[in-house]
């Protein structure tokens, strides 16, 4: 069995995996950066009265607003607001997925079979990653 394993492929899924973390890590402090940055060009902006600013390079830099809903007491509330308000086709019933996921793991690690309730509707779905730890 050991004869067959392909190294090369297997040296070659290290190093692009642990480059890929390195790009992750990167990419996660330039985003930090961004964030910290993106409080202050809009005062700059703001102050100079201005919605775009062009760099060489055509590039430009402008402000986009984008309206979100922010929660003021929980969920259930704003459900039932959005109900009584004629909008209950916002509202959907739904599942926590991770939750779930936690459970068939369970279930799996103890070799049980999923409850015909729920076995009618979905399936347990092993899939199975090759993961790369540098000591």
């Amino acid at each position: 069995m050991g004869n067959n394993l392909n190294t090369e492929l297997m040296q070659k899924f290290a190093r692009l995996s642990l480059a890929k973390k390195k790009m992750k890590e990167k990419l996660s402090e330039i985003e930090k950066q961004l964030e910290t940055m993106q409080p202050i060009i809009i005062n700059n902006m703001t102050d100079a009265m201005i919605e775009k600013f062009s760099l060489k390079g055509g590039v430009t830099i402008f402000t986009k607003t984008q309206i979100w809903p922010k929660i003021k007491t929980d969920r259930d509330k704003v459900a039932a607001a959005l109900k009584e308000a004629g909008l209950g086709e916002l509202v959907a019933e739904n599942f926590n997925s991770n939750r779930l996921a936690s459970y068939l793991r369970e279930l799996y690690r103890d070799e049980k079979q999923l409850p015909p309730a729920l076995a009618e509707h979905l399936e347990m779905n092993a899939v199975i990653k090759v993961q790369v730890r540098k000591y």
